[in-house]
């Protein structure tokens, strides 16, 4: 009976018991555009320096005649917000797993070098590449 009284006290603060403490309710979201298409399935983990801090919760396809990219809608674990500054952009890349697990996409952010780069606001979109290839070819990867 007490575990599910904490389980409750949990949920009724915005707490995922499961998650051990991270906000689940209003965590901060980016939108993030990709000049090209690429993979990525909705869930898929949003990293930073080798942490977990968020995932896709949207994919929106943006074909045109002339251009057929996409954008993606990530959440960012408030207390991970912070660390995401003017300057950052992502990068899809997939990882060799740690186990027998099938490999997936993730969305891995890079953050500028200067610790003195404001923390990006809200409304401000991420640039973002679908591939290493794309990275180091376009004409300002930075």
């Amino acid at each position: 009976m007490l575990r599910l009284i904490v389980i409750a006290a949990y949920i009724s603060v915005g707490l995922n018991p499961l998650n051990m403490g991270a906000l689940t309710t209003q965590q901060p979201v980016l939108d993030i555009e990709f000049s090209q298409q690429s993979t990525l399935e909705i869930g898929a983990p949003v990293v930073l320096s080798g942490k977990a801090i968020g995932k896709v919760v949207s994919v929106n396809l943006q074909s045109t005649s002339s251009k057929k990219g996409f954008s993606a809608t990530v959440a960012i674990e408030s207390v991970h917000r912070g660390l995401v500054r003017e300057g950052t952009f992502a990068l899809i890349t997939s990882p060799l797993p740690a186990y027998d697990k099938p490999r997936e996409n993730v969305v891995e952010l890079f953050v500028p070098k200067q610790e003195s780069a404001p923390a990006l606001k809200d409304g401000k979109k991420l640039k973002g590449f679908a591939s290493f290839k794309e990275f180091w070819t376009a004409p300002s990867a930075s």
